[in-house]
């Protein structure tokens, strides 16, 4: 025997809960439903229900999906400005200065191999950065800078 398939909104299980077990609205009691089987209906006709359109899918035709975009956009470049000399931290505003605030992350290392890390960026000034001046980067950009101390003097 094919049974039809209908939803049932939270309010409306709520009601035939109720009416189920005799209960009124000021008389509250659990219920639990546990559906076992799910029962379909071959045609919506047959049943007299229909899904909402939004719900509604149609087969596949077997094509493949072509794409609406046919070709990546070009990522947006900007051009590595020469840092070496400068301040540390005045290289890293330069950086988001050029990138228009979109490259927030450099990084930086103890140009003399000490393993010092630049707490303070302002007392450390640029030795190389691996990426060469003028060359274009993106956001995607590893730069890096290499700093001694402003009292020292660069490898």
């Amino acid at each position: 025997m094919r049974l039809p398939m209908a939803v049932v909104s939270g309010a409306g299980l709520l009601a035939l809960a109720a009416s189920l077990t005799g209960c009124s609205a000021a008389t509250p009691q659990v219920v639990v439903v546990t559906a076992t089987e799910t029962v379909a209906a071959d045609t919506p006709a047959e049943t007299g229900v229909t899904a909402p359109e939004s719900d509604q899918q149609e087969a596949p035709d077997d094509k493949p999906v072509k794409s609406k975009r046919t070709k990546e956009p070009a990522k947006k470049t900007f051009t590595m400005p020469d840092e070496v000399g400068a301040n540390l931290q005045d290289a890293q505003d330069d950086i988001q200065r050029v990138t228009g605030d979109e490259y927030f992350y450099t990084s930086s290392t103890d140009a003399l191999g000490a393993s010092r890390m630049q707490i303070i960026d302002s007392n450390w000034q640029v030795c190389s950065q691996n990426v060469k001046p003028g060359a274009q980067f993106d956001a995607d950009a590893d730069i890096s800078f290499a700093a001694v101390k402003l009292d020292e003097d660069c490898p």
